[in-house]
């Protein structure tokens, strides 16, 4: 199989009912950043729109006179029918590379009133329903300024006849000490981290990109979501003003190993693109799993190279993470990477935050309130993956896995079991690349799901 000739239906977040959070589903946030070069392969018409509650255009940034740079972000259709979809438009404000003028503004109380007037009266203009201050990054002698600027930039939003939320992206961690986390907790209506980049060209070794834990190496240890989470808690900042940073990326080593030296200079942590990496699997790179940094990673046929990235298993159990802990949503960065035809699997999947209550597949002894199976997980797969289904009461089950052609290939249980959730692992080893289907029968009906087999 070469590329992706066929659709493919990605893994949908396992749902349950029974997982109770003080943050409900329409609480959540998850918002999607919208690169401004992404115009021509990312039009509106084709973002997932479905899956989001906040869309984030990036970016515009100040000068060193607190004059708004715009141009490139111009967008009103793109801010149009984010609102004919429900979605909340906000505009992103400074970005990486386009934070030099920050400093200056907030230590200026007239260059800061300007700014803010300007940035108020910009998303007045055209529509926006919030800003999203990226300021990368400030440093401890900014820490106070910061706080004013924010403060009121605050204020003048208050003024408005309507609500207009306000969010800070931020580090992983606070290594500038430049946040003074409790005053801005005050002013602020949600903080994105961004957890990821843990490693890339500017690291010495190869290592994971955006893992939910920390490696037990801790040569290899350079941070982890997890880590994120608990630094910003420990400094005061709410579980649920918390919104974590996802990557639908991935980053390309010349290292056989993960965690290994760094060789050479070639693709030394180049950025990949999600429906890049997968794109690997059709070229012989082999799916590898990191059981202490839930993580996944892929290894060139002959161990000279590893992509570190992101997939529906991860993107899961990290939405997973978010619910567990009543953490505000998830940010991704960026729309577009996860794209396959028509498609966002990744985005698919944190769209459960906000549509329904994530949790993992174990339920102890809660009974189902229905029959029904989950999408298998990994999917696509190489070569096994899980499949979930629920029983409301004791049935004789039966799951069988077809080919497009209808031919069954396998038969995985047959057996009378007891009310409750169940799983079961299809090891497709035996089978090339393609679409699969796989049926769960019980008491006379049966239900289907599509998976993909990836090699």
């Amino acid at each position: 199989m070469t590329g992706f000739g066929f659709r493919i239906l990605m893994l949908a977040c396992v749902v349950s009912a029974f997982f109770i959070t003080n943050l409900s589903a329409q609480d959540r946030v998850v918002k999607g950043y919208y690169m401004y070069w992404s115009k021509a392969s990312l039009p509106p018409s084709q973002v997932p729109w479905e899956d989001l509650t906040h869309l984030a255009n990036a970016f515009i940034w100040p000068d060193q006179n607190a004059n708004l740079i715009i141009h490139q972000a111009e967008h009103p259709e793109l801010v149009q029918r984010a609102i004919d979809e429900g979605v909340i438009p906000i505009i992103s404000v400074g970005g990486w590379g386009q934070s030099d003028a920050f400093s200056g503004i907030a230590a200026s109380p007239e260059l800061r009133a300007k700014f803010n007037q300007n940035l108020v009266d910009y998303i007045l203009a055209r529509g926006y329903g919030g800003i999203d201050l990226d300021w990368e990054y400030p440093a401890a002698a900014d820490k106070q300024n910061l706080t004013l600027l924010v403060r009121e930039l605050r204020e003048l939003l208050d003024e408005q006849p309507e609500h207009y939320e306000l969010s800070m992206a931020m580090p992983s961690v606070d290594w500038r000490n430049g946040y003074d986390v409790g005053a801005l907790n005050n002013y602020v209506d949600w903080f994105g981290l961004m957890t990821y980049d843990f490693h890339g060209s500017w690291t010495d070794r190869a290592g994971h990109n955006s893992p939910l834990y920390a490696s037990a190496n801790s040569q290899c240890n350079t941070g982890s979501i997890h880590q994120s989470v608990l630094h910003y808690r420990q400094k005061g900042l709410p579980q649920d003003k918390i919104v974590v940073g996802l990557a639908s990326y991935g980053r390309q080593f010349n290292s056989g190993v993960l965690c290994g030296l760094i060789t050479g200079t070639a693709n030394n942590g180049a950025a990949v693109p999600y429906h890049e990496a997968m794109n690997r699997i059709n070229s012989g790179w082999t799916r590898e799993w990191d059981p202490i940094s839930n993580a996944v990673y892929l290894r060139n046929p002959d161990q000279t190279r590893i992509i570190t990235f992101d997939d529906t298993t991860t993107f899961r159990l990290k939405a997973e993470y978010i619910v567990e802990n009543n953490l505000k949503g998830a940010m991704v960065w960026a729309l577009g990477y996860d794209k396959v035809g028509t498609e966002h699997p990744l985005m698919e999947v944190l769209g459960g935050l906000h549509r329904e209550v994530v949790s993992t597949p174990d339920h102890g002894d809660e009974i189902p309130s229905e029959f029904k199976v989950d999408q298998n997980y990994p999917n696509p797969f190489n070569p096994s993956t899980t499949i979930v289904y629920h029983l409301s009461e004791q049935r004789e089950v039966n799951i069988t896995i077809h080919d497009v052609t209808g031919r069954q290939v396998s038969e995985l249980d047959q057996r009378v079991r007891q009310p409750g959730t169940h799983s079961v692992v299809f090891d497709a080893s035996a089978l090339p690349s393609g679409v699969y289907f796989y049926t769960l029968t019980a008491n006379g009906i049966s239900l289907t799901r599509k998976m993909t087999l990836l090699k």
